[in-house]
């Protein structure tokens, strides 16, 4: 039986498919971008309340 793909991985799939039309390389979720980006993900605080150098207390 083939287990049919949620929405969110089929837009995906769609997107990185395009992603790698024009020559990009998809990145996943977890994976690091650049170090610039890395850097402002660990100084501000998540939408959820996580960490951060600057959250709001």
């Amino acid at each position: 039986m083939v287990k049919e793909q949620s929405v969110e991985q089929r837009v995906a799939s769609l997107v990185n498919g395009q992603l790698e039309g024009y020559g990009l390389k998809p990145v996943l979720g977890n994976e690091s971008v650049n170090s610039q980006i890395d850097a402002a993900l660990k100084k501000y605080g998540s939408k959820n309340g996580g960490g951060g150098e600057y959250t709001r207390r």
